[in-house]
């Protein structure tokens, strides 16, 4: 390998970073982002400050009266309007607790929002440098796509989960398998994402072993600050509550979400999902390691694994679909790289149930569709795509306005009590089902359509790798 090869592609990043920042400033306005700006680390932020001074931060209150205070900066969701649920294990909100000792919120937003657009330009400059049969545009495009307009300007972990996904493949092919494992434990502020790569690290590299389990202890005795009983109701009841609230959220991709729309009982969908999803943590196992043992690239253990993982989590937003595109990228480029394939890459990365609520997000999708394949394929393939992908935006546009119900919204019902946050959250979510029911199955259907092909992908190369002699 030349010595070009070998150095990292810091202007790659850093060309990425300054594209999402572009590309955030056309958004800002926009009717997919304006009213939602920054309100999950509004949340963050709240739980962490709540947490500092000794409160439950699972709580309608004092979580309620922090938002309000928040929002006085102007910077997100009304105040009043609903109480924002903080749903992290204490060791999550641990840093947010700091951070609001010692800044205001205004500096800690923008702060989390520039952390998490860096982390997003180091982990493709990684993909860059691991997949090298993949052409920068591409996976430029494809990182952008899948992580500013649904995570980043929200405020969400995207870029942080992901850069430690990607990261510790990149150290564990680079012969640092320690490293790799306290990089990836990062990814536990997503646990259900990190779940599977965690998994796969722990039971087929025994040098990470010690690592993690250091790891695990380190975040167990923070998440008991300040108060024990804090990290006994996140288990307990958290949990629980914040995944059956958001069976009927919008953004929503999960198996039990699913079942939820087939009208399956509430308990049977999440029982059924939680299942799939552990026969898919040996499923990650063992289809890392056959591709890392038949192909010689380690990388392969946490990718595909998360991959896998992140796919058939029992809870999964648009914005955690991000954690699984190394993986999929790296099948598509060790399965040798055929067009449907890279189509399919394209039609998971689009979000298309955001790009679907205005005009600039259809014309976004058609850009991401065109940029993913124009390189790889060719500009009359590009330009096929991108019409077709901004024609679906459109269509799908036009089935929400004219499916939804939003002439008589139903009355918030007021909140009794001090009940879990998600107790508000969950009404709310029901009130958004029964508006957008129809109009949010057909907008999502293209993502579901895209992650049945890309893990048919997976599994596939899978297949076909493991034929092959080990490396």
């Amino acid at each position: 390998m030349t010595a070009a090869r070998d150095r990292f592609p810091l202007r790659f990043a850093a060309g990425v970073v300054v594209a999402m920042i572009v590309l955030a400033a056309l958004f800002w306005n926009d009717r997919i982002i304006a009213g939602n700006r920054l309100v999950d680390v509004v949340a963050f932020s709240c739980g962490g400050a709540v947490l500092a001074h000794g409160d439950d931060p699972y709580r309608v209150h004092p979580l309620t009266e922090c938002e309000a205070a928040a929002h006085a900066f102007g910077l997100a969701w009304p105040a009043g309007v609903l109480t924002l649920p903080a749903p992290l294990p204490p060791f999550a909100l641990a840093p947010f607790a700091l951070a609001s000792r010692i800044a205001p919120f205004a500096v800690v937003a923008w702060s989390w929002i520039g952390l998490n657009l860096i982390c997003v330009g180091l982990a493709a400059a990684i993909l860059r440098r691991r997949l090298p049969t993949i052409p920068p545009l591409t996976i430029a495009a494809f990182t952008i796509v899948s992580t500013l307009p649904v995570g980043i300007i929200y405020g969400q972990f995207t870029g942080i989960v992901l850069l430690a996904i990607t990261a510790s493949g990149e150290l564990l092919a680079a012969g640092a398998p320690r490293r790799a494992a306290g990089c990836l434990a990062l990814g536990m502020l997503q646990p259900h994402v990190a779940l599977a790569p965690l998994l796969a690290l722990f039971v087929l590299v025994p040098r990470t072993r010690l690592t993690l389990a250091a790891c695990a202890l380190v975040l167990g005795a923070v998440s008991l600050w300040p108060h024990p009983a804090f990290a006994v109701e996140y288990v307990a009841r958290v949990l629980g509550a914040h995944e059956r609230a958001n069976l009927p959220d919008f953004s929503q991709y999960s198996v039990p979400s699913v079942l939820a729309l087939l009208r399956v009982p509430t308990e049977a969908a999440l029982i059924a999902g939680n299942a799939f999803f552990l026969f898919a943590l040996g499923a990650a196992v063992v289809a890392s390691h056959l591709l890392a043992t038949r192909t010689g690239r380690l990388e392969s253990i946490p990718w595909i694994a998360a991959a896998i993982g992140t796919l058939c989590a029992p809870h999964l937003h648009l914005q955690q679909l991000s954690c699984a595109l190394p993986g999929i990228a790296l099948a598509f480029a060790v399965g040798g790289e055929p067009a449907w394939m890279l189509v399919a890459l394209a039609a998971f990365a689009i979000p298309w149930a955001r790009f679907a609520l205005s005009p600039v997000g259809a014309f976004a999708a058609g850009a991401a569709a065109f940029a993913i394949v124009y390189v790889p394929l060719a500009r009359r393939a590009a330009a096929y795509a991108g019409t077709a992908a901004t024609v679906l935006a459109f269509v799908l546009m036009v089935v929400l306005v004219r499916s939804a119900h939003l002439d008589r919204p139903p009355p918030i019902v007021p909140v009794v009590g001090n009940p879990l946050a998600e107790v508000p959250w969950a009404q709310t979510m029901v009130r958004m089902d029964d508006a957008l029911h129809v109009s949010a199955i057909v907008s999502r259907l293209p993502t579901w359509l895209a992650m049945i092909a890309v893990l048919t992908a997976i599994t596939l190369v899978t297949i076909r790798v493991a034929q092959r002699p080990p490396a």
